[in-house]
């Protein structure tokens, strides 16, 4: 029918070898049209979906899916969340100390919230806010915001110990633990209350500790003291520092005061005094409730009796760091030397110049004035 057709439409009948081609043609169209449908059906058959179930399957799955359980509630966290020994400080852990296991450095890391009670946030510089959680890293320029209830200790990468009190506003303002001279700790203490044990840094060297307050700035003497900032209540406004062990050193304009163990020393807010102690002890201490303050002490020795390893370890650890740094500033001033003195150079050529170009200036006007006296004469001689 197909040669037929095509005889018609040539309209003259076809030879023998327009007929075996035409029939050729016509064989493989049927056959690549069978493997298209072949393929088709293929991929719907084996392509897993709801769509593709016989009718009495489908009902079965969808009743299996009501049918299922719900999922059981998620319990609340406890109240207390407290980091091992082992994850706060890799390095000081019961197996040996070596760089590998301690956290990767970074200039401005100040410690690890080592346990929490009730609730607290920290705040970065940008206004970010992050809820605490026993293990976060706290950074130099961080606020951290207890609530009502919140407790907050923080292993500082020195070995300190901060112990931040409920309704307490704290902020890192700069640090630097890298075991030299340029090592220091400036925190300060905006509202509520904070008990400070030093670490490395204030043992080897006092002035590098700082605590400000809204009312004085504290230095200490290697020490473990607290310090309170009170707004309203039975007490006078102003800042509260007790000490106990070492000695801190209250400083306002006015005048300083140390402090050594058992005794509260206050500088009130809004009075042009020097820091005086106080005869008994303020009525807020007595009614503190403090959840996890017992854990301090046993943290507090923990750290103690390896403040000289961790240190050690600290300087062993970043020296690639501060060689690195070493490096980059010496290319830097490197590269400053060559700017200046390429623009010193620049600047006698160009002074070279300008006086080269008076120069010539200067000697063209006298050359003018030498030739116009010269014609003057001979004018003179022609007149004559």
């Amino acid at each position: 029918m197909f040669n037929a057709l095509f005889s018609k439409f040539k309209n003259r009948p076809l030879n023998e070898g327009e007929i075996k081609s035409n029939n050729m043609l016509l064989y493989g169209s049927i056959g690549l049209t069978s493997l298209g449908i072949i393929a088709i059906v293929f991929e719907i058959v084996t392509t897993p979906n709801s769509t593709n179930l016989q009718p009495e399957t489908a009902p079965k799955m969808a009743a299996s899916k009501l049918a299922a359980p719900p999922q059981q509630a998620v319990a609340p966290k406890p109240a207390l969340a407290v980091l091992p020994a082992s994850a706060v400080l890799p390095a000081l852990a019961t197996h040996p100390v070596s760089a590998s296991n301690l956290p990767a450095y970074s200039a401005e890391l100040f410690g690890t919230v080592d346990a929490l009670s009730g609730s607290a946030s920290v705040s970065d510089q940008s206004g970010k806010i992050t809820p605490i959680s026993a293990g976060l890293k706290i950074y130099a320029g961080h606020t951290i915001n207890s609530g009502p209830d919140g407790e907050v200790h923080l292993i500082t990468e020195d070995g300190g110990i901060i112990a931040l009190r409920p309704d307490t506003v704290f902020r890192v303002d700069e640090y630097k633990a890298e075991g030299g001279s340029a090592d220091k700790i400036y925190m300060s203490l905006l509202s509520g209350a904070a008990r400070s044990i030093t670490g490395w840094i204030g043992k080897h060297d006092t002035s590098a500790y700082r605590m400000n307050t809204p009312d004085i700035t504290i230095g200490i003497r290697g020490t473990d003291h607290e310090v309170t900032v009170v707004d309203k209540g039975d007490d006078e406004p102003g800042t509260y520092d007790t000490v106990n062990e070492g000695s801190t050193v209250m400083k306002t304009p006015q005048g300083e005061t140390e402090v050594s163990p058992g005794k509260f020393a206050f500088a009130p807010k809004g009075r042009a005094v020097a820091p005086f102690f106080l005869a008994q002890q303020p009525r807020f201490w007595a009614r503190r409730r403090l959840k996890i303050e017992g854990r301090i002490q046993q943290r507090k020795e923990f750290l103690r009796g390896r403040f000289e390893q961790m240190r050690e370890e600290r300087i062993n650890h970043l020296k690639p760091v501060v060689s690195k740094r070493r490096g980059e500033v010496r290319r830097q001033e490197h590269s400053s030397a060559i700017e200046k003195r390429n623009e010193l150079r620049k600047n006698r050529q160009e002074k070279a110049k300008q006086s080269k170009q008076a120069y010539r200036e200067q000697h063209s006007t006298i050359m003018r004035k030498g030739s116009d006296k010269k014609e003057g004469h001979i004018r003179h001689r022609n007149r004559e």
